[in-house]
């Protein structure tokens, strides 16, 4: 949840500042060796996990590339996509966070923490 927090941070950097790049190149960088750490199952196959880390990259490479584009074209087109990413960010972590439970609810036989 913290690189999420990070990516959204920078929704509210101001205009011109560079560190928006930074901090966005980071969290996607971080998050891809946070994926590499974790174990993957016998045989190889799309767990949950794997999907929270696929809507990351995807939110976080279309931060970046909305944030670059608003910062080519001027102030009044950053802070207007800026504005959009803050309601497009948590309207998409809503519709994972609703995804991932339907996924539990529908196969409750195999999630287990003790197998």
């Amino acid at each position: 949840f913290f690189l999420l927090f990070l990516v959204y941070y920078t929704l509210f950097a101001p205009f011109g500042g560079g560190n928006s790049f930074g901090i966005l190149t980071t969290a996607f960088l971080s998050a891809i060796a946070l994926y590499f750490s974790t174990e993957r199952p016998q045989p190889l196959r799309m767990t949950t996990i794997d999907l929270i880390f696929i809507w990351f990259y995807i939110l976080t490479g279309v931060t970046i590339i909305i944030t670059a584009v608003g910062v080519s074209f001027g102030a009044a087109a950053y802070t207007t996509l800026m504005f959009a990413l803050k309601i497009i960010v948590p309207v998409s972590v809503a519709c994972i966070a609703t995804s991932i439970w339907r996924r539990i609810l529908s196969s409750p036989s195999k999630i287990g923490i003790n197998r």
